[in-house]
This record gives structure tokens, C-alpha cells and sequence, in this order.
């Protein structure tokens, strides 16, 4: 079946529509509008805890992993929990 029906402008249109549609929500999928804010949630949740179960940083940092948990945990292990440090495990 041939499109000749639709103009060929407005499949243009919508096509641009939707990526742009996506591209608004994709940054969004982990909750947060980019790496720097993520960073600072979890450094906020490292630094203002004495214990750090799995269950509870899942639960309070959406679209977090564990690899970034095991990492951040290290550094606070190691003593080096600082900003920068967040910023290089996001």
C-alpha cells in the first residue's frame, strides 16, 4: 500500500514530533535530568547514612544500579567519598 494519501510533509512533521517526544523523555527514564544530579543524590545518600543496606538505597535511588552502590560503598570504605569521586562512578 502506497502512502500517496498523506502528504509527504506530514509524515515529516510527524516523524519530527515523535524524536522529539523521545528526546524530552529519554533523560528522564533514571529520574534524574542528568549525571550530575544523579551523582549528588547518591552522594547525599552515602554521606548522610551510618548503614548502608542495598534494599533501602534501591528503594530511595530510583534507576540506580548496583554497580554504583558497590562502588560508592568502596569509596566510603576507603575513605574517599567526595563529589568528584561520585561523579567519575555515575
Amino acid at each position: 500500500m502506497m502512502y500517496t494519501d498523506v502528504p509527504m510533509y506530514a509524515l515529516l512533521i510527524g516523524i519530527v514530533i515523535v524524536i522529539v517526544l523521545i528526546a524530552l523523555w529519554l533523560p528522564r527514564v533514571e529520574g534524574f535530568r542528568n549525571k550530575k544530579e544523579k551523582a549528588r543524590a547518591i552522594y547525599d545518600w552515602f554521606a548522610g547514612r551510618q548503614s548502608f543496606a542495598y534494599t533501602d538505597y534501591k528503594r530511595e535511588i530510583q534507576g540506580s544500579n548496583i554497580v554504583e552502590y558497590e562502588d560508592m560503598l568502596r569509596l566510603v570504605h576507603e575513605g574517599r567519598l567526595t563529589m568528584d569521586n561520585a561523579l567519575t562512578v555515575v
